[in-house]
């Protein structure tokens, strides 16, 4: 394996999202000759339709135009840029150039915030809503340009030519109409970038043989960076592939200059970066250039922020998946009156709502959801909350206290447990904290597989408690997760990726075969993350076996969409929908060591 160290500069050679690279300030008259050149289909150019002649759509288009008019004409100017305002903020990005560009045809006047908001709406739109989209506009007006542009990238990037040509002319067309109709300058400045941009990247040599990998290599992510890294060579050692490792340093311009040196190398596809606002930065700008690109950065939504047919996947499980893992296995072992409690963040929130959607969807019923400070140093009344320990709202604990005395009587009251599985998404540490809580005030925990009902009675004076199974989410899966719960984190059941726990012991096969190769290129043990890193370069390989035919990075784009490795660091993986899925493992806490759960 070849490795190529490049840092990037950003101050020297990067350009922003949609600024024009060296070089590609041409006339459109020079555009449209060596755009034939390019792509190699003079005959096809020569074909394309004239200006002012009907292209699919085009009469659709000014059709329903007229028709919007005639069914909307009550509907005012600033009623539409209201509905803009609200599609933006929604993420909703077609809708929100269809009005746009409804707005333009009207001689609306925007402000440079909405403008510019407008066309990064437009790189928003998923590519196999496109065309439907350009059916609603007015190819005359903004951002018809940009909506026929990314068409014109996104056939290229799939190999059909000869619709990229076509879709590449009626941009043009669309670019010279806004001028004529004095449209916003930007608009049609970036659209002449992205049509020479593409045009050079054509131009380029591809290598089917060489990928880029993309990760902070210096600034604050630095560590993680160079373990991916590791985990990457590891994964690729002897493949006979060439890997160009460029330095993000964890910046989004960096991270743009580091995706246009791949495709001007002549990269099949790129890998990475991580992080989701530079992740989203690079792959915007890998799917203008035609390059694939495979992030390693968690995203959320049902598609998990992947564009397949535009070539960009991630090979990083969206935050939420493993809420929604843990939920399933829950219901897949009988569970049915389900609690979640979380820390008081975005992920942890992120967390408790997928996993009690999906809980829903599975037939069950989430009886109580709490939250907790995650930095806090009090974590008793959030846990008093939780259970309902509040004299003035639970009669029974009240008159409990009045019997017993207010010391004597929180140290022998026996909660309302309504729920048999509580799930908790959080790090070891806190985590464990958080379990020993629990039998502090008399919530009792499986520890065990079959609890003894006559001894649990007389403990709790005649009543026999709900048993409740505590699920922990991939950070509790931590050799020290035990020293610092004790007893209460025993027979807990913990969903995870990666069979290792940090401690050394790995219980899948495979991941143990990583995890000694791992060592011996670094020198110390692999954890969850660099796992990952390992399977999505296994991905990327399985897909360069399936490379074949004279577009390679159309034909890796079609490879990687089915790709799937069997016996990965993670066990198997499989690309759905551009994204990765794989099985989730199951641990349970026993004797202190984590061994695989069945279900």
């Amino acid at each position: 394996m070849v490795v190529a160290l490049a840092d990037v500069d950003s101050a020297g050679d990067s350009c922003c999202h949609g600024a024009a690279p060296a070089g590609a300030r041409r006339s459109y008259m020079h555009l449209r000759v060596l755009t034939c050149a390019a792509i190699g289909i003079v005959a096809a150019c020569g074909q394309a339709p004239r200006a002012g002649s009907p292209w699919l759509g085009d009469t659709h288009a000014r059709d329903q135009a007229a028709g919007a008019a005639e069914a909307e004409p009550e509907v005012s100017s600033q009623a539409l840029v209201s509905a803009l305002d609200e599609g933006l903020d929604e993420g909703r990005p077609a809708r929100a150039a269809v009005l746009a560009n409804r707005l333009w045809a009207r001689g609306a006047t925007l402000t440079p915030a909405q403008r510019a908001a407008v066309v990064t709406a437009v790189d928003d739109i998923p590519a196999a809503e496109l065309e439907a989209v350009w059916g609603e506009l007015d190819p005359t007006r903004a951002p018809a340009a940009e909506v026929a542009l990314r068409l014109a990238l996104w056939h290229a990037h799939l190999g059909a030519d000869e619709a990229a040509a076509a879709w590449l002319a009626r941009a043009r067309e669309a670019v010279d109409a806004g001028a004529a109709a004095g449209e916003p300058a930007p608009l049609a400045e970036r659209a002449e970038a992205l049509a020479a941009a593409w045009q050079e990247a054509a131009q380029a040599p591809v290598d089917p043989a060489l990928v880029a990998v993309l990760l902070p290599l210096s600034g604050r992510y630095e560590r993680l960076g160079r373990e991916l890294a590791a985990a990457i060579e590891v994964a690729a050692a002897g493949a006979g592939v060439r890997w160009l490792v460029v330095d993000t340093g964890g910046d989004e311009g960096r991270a743009i200059a580091a995706v246009e040196q791949a495709a001007a190398a002549g990269a099949v596809a790129a890998l990475g970066p991580v992080g989701a606002r530079t992740a989203r930065a690079a792959a915007a700008r890998a799917a203008e250039l035609g390059l694939p690109i495979a992030l390693l950065a968690p995203a959320d939504g049902a598609d998990g922020g992947a564009d397949p047919g535009a070539g960009v996947f991630r090979l990083w499980a969206p935050t939420a998946w493993e809420a929604g893992a843990a939920a399933a296995l829950a219901v897949a072992l009988g569970h049915t009156r389900l609690a979640v409690l979380s820390p008081r963040d975005e992920v942890g929130r992120r967390m408790a709502s997928t996993f009690a959607e999906v809980a829903r969807a599975r037939g069950a019923e989430i009886v109580r959801a709490g939250e907790y400070d995650p930095t806090g140093t009090e974590l008793e009344p959030a846990l008093e909350a939780f259970l309902g320990l509040d004299p003035a709202t639970n009669p029974r604990l009240r008159r409990h206290l009045q019997r017993h005395g207010r010391r004597e009587g929180r140290k022998s009251f026996t909660p309302e447990v309504p729920f048999e599985l509580l799930y908790i998404p959080d790090e070891h540490e806190r985590a464990a904290l958080v379990a020993s809580f629990l039998p502090y005030f008399n919530v009792e925990l499986r520890t065990r597989e079959f609890m003894d009902a006559v001894l649990l009675r007389r403990k709790h004076r005649g009543r026999v408690p709900q048993v409740v199974q505590l699920l922990g989410s991939s950070g509790w899966h931590h050799a020290g997760l035990s020293a610092h719960g004790g007893p209460a984190v025993e027979g807990a059941l913990v969903v995870d990726v990666f069979a290792g726990d940090g401690g050394g012991d790995y219980l899948d096969p495979a991941a143990l075969a990583f995890a000694e190769r791992f060592e011996a290129h670094t020198g110390r043990a692999p954890g969850r993350m660099a796992a990952q890193a390992h399977d999505a370069a296994a991905l990327i390989l399985a897909a360069l076996a399936e490379t074949r035919g004279p577009a390679p990075r159309a034909a890796f784009t079609r490879a990687l969409a089915r790709a799937r490795v069997l016996d990965g660091a993670c066990g198997a993986a499989w690309i759905e929908h551009g994204v990765v899925t794989r099985a989730p493992m199951l641990f349970r806490v026993e004797a202190g060591a984590f061994v695989p759960a069945e279900y």
